[in-house]
């Protein structure tokens, strides 16, 4: 059981903050942090990304009973689903102009985030809001959704990525 949307937790499992960067450049790779600066959308609207640091950390960022999903489960996901059928039926956008909305009738509900560059910043018009997003994958790698094909990738520990959950 997936979650329905992106994480949006600002602190770790067990309490204990996590550092809210809202100024550039990132901190240093060993600080787990989570974000929505230069963001051009709210976390109410995509929810907030996050570091590698966060993600690996052991105290976790999922709740209780859940945690950062795997390439086994995205895997699955993307095996069994047509791009389709995982994005939200508005937002969408292909790199010309073109439209490319979705069904959403997994429930999935992906939204076109983007991605949160540590070095320059907000790529979300550059690199992902109305086409793409990316989310961390459990082994430390992404899962890029962009013009209706799932990629997995490599991660940069600057960067920031969505975060989503599937239940224990």
């Amino acid at each position: 059981c997936w979650m329905a949307e992106n994480l949006r937790t600002t602190q770790f499992r067990n309490g204990d903050a996590l550092y809210h960067l809202n100024a550039f450049p990132a901190p240093d790779v060993s600080t787990a942090w989570w974000t929505t600066y230069m963001l051009t959308y709210s976390a109410s609207m995509f929810g907030c990304m996050y570091n590698s640091t966060a993600v690996d950390d052991n105290r976790g960022l999922c709740p209780v009973n859940w945690h950062v999903a795997n390439l086994e489960e995205w895997s699955y996901l993307i095996q069994n689903y047509e791009f389709a059928d995982l994005i939200e039926t508005t937002g969408w956008s292909l790199p010309n102009g073109g439209l490319a909305n979705g069904t959403n009738s997994s429930g999935f509900s992906a939204k076109p985030g983007g991605v949160f560059d540590g070095q320059i910043g907000d790529l979300s018009g550059m690199a992902g809001v109305g086409w793409a997003t990316y989310f961390h994958r459990g082994d430390g790698s992404v899962v890029l959704a962009n013009n209706f094909i799932f990629e997995f990738g490599p991660w940069l520990s600057d960067d920031g990525f969505y975060v989503r959950c599937v239940k224990d």
